[in-house]
């Protein structure tokens, strides 16, 4: 992704922008250090561009690419540059943004601390899990939004108004995301799901026992909508039981496509039962040509590069982020 952002901003008005990258070693008993760039950094504007998810092609875990982003950021801060901006378009641990057990780790809450002591003066991100995300950060927070890239695609297969569509999240907690949708296309309608999970919800099996769809969804195309997806259980039961209620169709719209082990198989049946149709997500999470071959079918990525790119571009000319959106 950095590669592309940097070529996309290099097509507008910045000719001579290059994409350094940052040298590093690994120590015998696994160790990794960060050592140098390929060119002086003092006085510049920073940009990183780091993954909030695990990547199986590197074999690099969650942890492993935070920590990695946080030595960074350290290491430009140490090479006396002028401002440092994180381009985090998932930010990890954003799901673990409350405590609910006793000796539970405030993972969201410490993560936006080590960024800030590294030493960030900006985060640049999309769809937060929480809204109230942005509060743990004693920096700016330009939270940007993916709505904007999906709507033209929805535009394009079911009409100007969606007057056939049902926007609906799988639990109360995202009903403010599939409100501004059916706000933003008046015509359509709006569902809410009711969420049952099982008592050892957290582990990567079943995670969810019901979802009950309030709203009337019969004769109509429900599109689900959320921040992510990573084992695709709450759509797929959520398909189901708009099915059930008689729902001609089913789609799915997700910013952030982890689909974790077994997702990529869950969904693919899910398809092949006529239950869910297709799944838009982002590639704020690197999905392979290949993943994306074999999908297909159900499977549609928009990219956020030109996004990003217009955001760098209005941050560094210190413009309002707003009129990216052309709002």
């Amino acid at each position: 992704m950095g590669e592309k952002v940097s070529k996309e901003l290099t097509e507008m008005d910045f000719p001579d922008l290059g994409l350094d990258r940052y040298n590093f070693k690994i120590f015998e008993d696994g160790e990794n250090k960060q050592h140098e760039f390929e060119r002086s950094l003092r006085g510049d504007d920073v940009y990183i561009l780091q993954s909030g998810a695990m990547d199986s092609g590197l074999g690099t875990s969650v942890d492993d690419n935070f920590m990695e982003l946080c030595r960074m950021v350290d290491g430009v801060r140490h090479a006396s540059c002028r401002r440092i901006t994180v381009v985090l378009p998932l930010i990890p641990y954003t799901r673990q943004d409350v405590t609910r057990t006793r000796g539970e780790a405030h993972s969201m809450k410490l993560a936006a601390k080590f960024i800030e002591t590294a030493g960030a003066d900006r985060l640049v991100t999309m769809d937060l899990h929480a809204g109230q995300i942005k509060d743990y950060f004693n920096i700016p927070v330009e939270g940007l939004y993916a709505s904007h890239i999906f709507m033209p695609e929805l535009k394009i297969l079911f009409g100007e108004g969606l007057s056939n569509c049902v926007f609906a999240s799988t639990d109360a907690g995202g009903a403010k995301r599939a409100k501004y949708y059916h706000n933003r296309f008046k015509e359509s309608g709006l569902a809410v799901g009711d969420k049952t999970k099982n008592p050892d919800y957290g582990t990567l099996d079943k995670k969810i026992e019901t979802i009950e769809i309030v709203g009337e969804v019969k004769g109509r195309v429900v599109i689900s909508v959320d921040d992510l997806i990573a084992s695709g259980s709450s759509m797929i039961s959520e398909a189901r039981a708009a099915v059930e209620k008689g729902a001609i169709g089913f789609c799915c719209i997700a910013t952030h496509g982890l689909f974790v082990e077994g997702a990529e198989e869950s969904f693919t049946k899910a398809n092949k039962e006529g239950l869910i149709q297709t799944v838009w997500c982002t590639d704020t999470v690197h999905h392979t040509s290949e993943f994306l071959e074999r999908n297909k079918s159900w499977l549609k990525e928009i990219s956020v590069v030109g996004l990003l790119a217009k955001t760098i571009k209005a941050l560094h000319g210190d413009e309002p982020i707003s009129e990216i959106y052309g709002n």
